[in-house]
């Protein structure tokens, strides 16, 4: 995960290792919200702080801050993130965020009503395109909605989706919000082929690598790897109740439904490939993401793929 190189990007509800410009561990803290009391909140190991305290501690520059993602929390909130501008000169100020403004935090520490109106009425001028003048530490600076970074309110996704997201157990939260990247580099590798297109007719592939690769009879017999290997251990069962035939793995788990019970499965670099006179029956019954020819495949078996 990319540390926080400014207080500003310091998010509530969320636990921080604090390094120095050496890199030196100098704090770990819970930012628990704008202002804390001096209870414990929790877990009596960390140190609960404020924003504005850590404001005044770390704000003179040099400091990262990496969340601890260790620690368990809530789902982050909507949360921006903006430059200020000198109005007269156009120099940046420095980064910030909307509990900076003047009006936060006056409402943060006591404030009246006032400040929530005139905090509300800032934030309806931005959200309308409107570059606003405001305070911040006894100083005036414009924020302009063209230097505003919004992060949107984090969610929830289902380990259902893991699968259709190409996900494996060896897959850390760490690498997924380390490397924005990661998904596109799955998809890459995981639909590359995994054997040569001499032992497959049609490769249904699945984002997650676990493609089905099938080859007709009449490919078999004229066009295939000698490698081959019929699979002996596992073979096919039928479903004693509905009478469909599926492959099985060792612990006897429905992996795929097959056509026939005389279909055959081969091995090759230790993918399986599906023998069958019924291309048609695994291109309906099977769930893939895309589909792959083989470029020999002959011009009346493409196009009876395309039909399909």
């Amino acid at each position: 995960m990319q540390p926080a190189l400014s207080v500003a990007e310091i998010e509530m509800g969320r636990t921080y290792t604090i390094r120095d410009a050496e890199g030196n561990i100098v704090d770990k803290v819970h930012v628990q919200a704008p202002t804390v009391g001096s209870g414990v909140y929790g877990d009596p190991n960390l140190k609960y702080v404020g924003y504005y305290e850590m404001r005044k501690l770390y704000n003179t520059g040099g400091y990262t801050f990496t969340e601890d993602i260790t620690n368990g929390r809530n789902l982050g909130a909507y949360f921006c993130t903006f430059d200020g501008v000198d109005p007269d000169t156009g120099e940046n100020l420095g980064k910030f965020n909307f509990y900076d403004l003047a009006d936060s935090y006056e409402l943060y520490n006591g404030g009246g009503d006032e400040f929530r109106v005139s905090l509300q009425d800032t934030l309806i001028k931005l959200s309308n395109g409107e570059s606003v003048t405001v305070m911040i530490n006894g100083v005036s600076m414009l924020v302009k909605p063209k230097n505003i970074k919004i992060k949107p309110y984090e969610v929830v996704m289902p380990k259902t989706m893991a699968k259709q997201l190409g996900l494996t157990s060896s897959d850390s939260l760490d690498t997924l919000m380390s490397d924005t990247a990661v998904f596109t580099k799955k998809l890459v590798n995981n639909l590359r082929h995994q054997i040569t297109e001499d032992n497959f007719t049609v490769a249904l592939k699945r984002v997650n690598g676990n493609h089905l690769y099938i080859l007709t009879k009449e490919d078999f017999e004229k066009n295939h790897d000698k490698r081959l290997v019929e699979k002996v251990s596992y073979p096919p069962v039928v479903d004693p109740v509905s009478g469909e035939v599926y492959s099985v793995d060792e612990d006897g788990n429905k992996l795929y439904k097959m056509y026939s019970i005389k279909d055959k499965i081969y091995l090759v670099d230790g993918k399986e490939v599906v023998v069958t006179d019924n291309l048609d029956f695994y291109l309906e019954n099977s769930s893939y993401n895309t589909l792959y020819v083989a470029d020999h495949v002959n011009e009346k078996t493409f196009q009876r793929i395309l039909n399909s």
